[in-house]
């Protein structure tokens, strides 16, 4: 990003801070008010507020910035994210064309983050400052969904664990094996990628899970793939090695807890449908 570019940003945040600092409460003179502002809609505050339009001289998604600032009253879209992100980064006039293009090529604004560098660099609009404040935005999602499972994983962060995996796994475009090891506490020891397979495979090595749980010490672990077709129903192979990895897995006293499977329909677990004995 230009230095000059990110100066502005700065000092826009800085005046931002100071203007909603000085806000009153709803109803009184620094409160927002939607007035029409032409076409666009364009969001204007009363006499005291902070206005949107002079972030960026007028230029670009205001209207979708104060939405974010707490003026809209209704959720922004994935084209409408994508398009801030991108004017953010320095994409200018054709940030919402572009955000269209992408949603419509990866599916959604998940699909977007989920899209690989390589991906991204072939398309046309998307710089590489782009790149990496959509790889910067999906590594702070991880990070955040992260968070809760610092604490012991229960039943009762099972959605917790499963939000945090499928920032990644639900918009892989190829087959990916993760594997969570787990102390005895149930508290995380590693989250590893051990495999990236195809559209339609990855292999998956007992004796390596097995390996790797002794060399972490670990007392539990769990698996989890996707499914990049979207569907989530898990494959007789799937069914066979699960089992093979908790045989494998017990015999060193360490317990296989679930198999997930995501995709973009939904998830699977194999302990729920069955197919993981308990101990």
């Amino acid at each position: 990003m230009p230095a000059n570019a990110a100066s502005r940003i700065i000092r826009a945040i800085v005046d931002a801070d100071a203007a909603v600092a000085g806000l009153g409460p709803p109803g009184r003179g620094g409160a927002w008010s939607r007035v029409p502002h032409g076409d666009a809609g364009l969001a204007e505050p009363r006499a005291g507020g902070f206005e949107v339009d002079r972030v960026f001289d007028g230029v670009g998604p205001n209207h979708l910035l104060a939405q974010l600032l707490g003026e809209g009253t209704g959720e922004l879209d994935d084209v409408d994210m994508l398009e801030v992100l991108l004017f953010l980064t320095g994409c200018r006039g054709d940030a919402r064309a572009v955000a269209s293009r992408l949603v419509e090529r990866f599916g959604s604004l998940g699909g977007v983050l989920g899209a690989t560098t390589l991906e991204l660099r072939g398309l046309d609009g998307v710089s590489e400052t782009a790149i990496s404040m959509l790889k910067a935005t999906q590594a702070a999602l991880r990070r955040v969904l992260r968070g809760p499972l610092e604490e012991p994983i229960t039943i009762g962060s099972w959605r917790a664990l499963t939000d945090y995996l499928g920032v990644d796994m639900r918009y892989e475009r190829v087959e990916t094996l993760r594997l969570l090891f787990l102390d005895r506490k149930n508290h995380l020891i590693r989250d590893e990628t051990m495999h990236r397979g195809t559209v339609d495979h990855t292999p998956l090595y007992p004796r390596e899970v097995a390996r790797r749980a002794l060399e972490l010490q670990a007392s539990a672990v769990i698996m989890a793939h996707n499914h990049p077709s979207g569907d989530p129903t898990p494959s007789a192979a799937d069914i066979e090695t699960t089992k093979q990895v908790q045989q494998a897995l017990a015999v060193l006293g360490v317990t296989l807890h679930d198999h997930l499977i995501l995709a973009r329909r939904g998830l699977q677990s194999l302990r729920r449908l069955g197919h993981v004995a308990s101990r």
